[in-house]
């Protein structure tokens, strides 16, 4: 597995702070071509103490 190029965003929330982001993903198993997927992220953040904590992490994935 090699990683790609990676992209986030911020959106402010009603919840706190939500970051979407999305990893490219090179896959290679022994002697066969290689599969690029894309991982799609989106976090939300919330403020404890006045400090940022992760408080939902969704992942995704798609084949291209």
């Amino acid at each position: 597995v090699r990683l790609g190029a990676m992209r986030f965003a911020r959106q402010p929330s009603t919840e706190g702070l939500q970051v979407d982001g999305v990893v490219m993903l090179h896959v290679q198993d022994d002697h066969q071509p290689v599969a690029t997927r894309e991982l799609v992220l989106r976090a939300q953040f919330a403020s404890r103490g006045g400090q940022p904590v992760l408080t939902r992490l969704n992942a995704s994935e798609t084949v291209r």
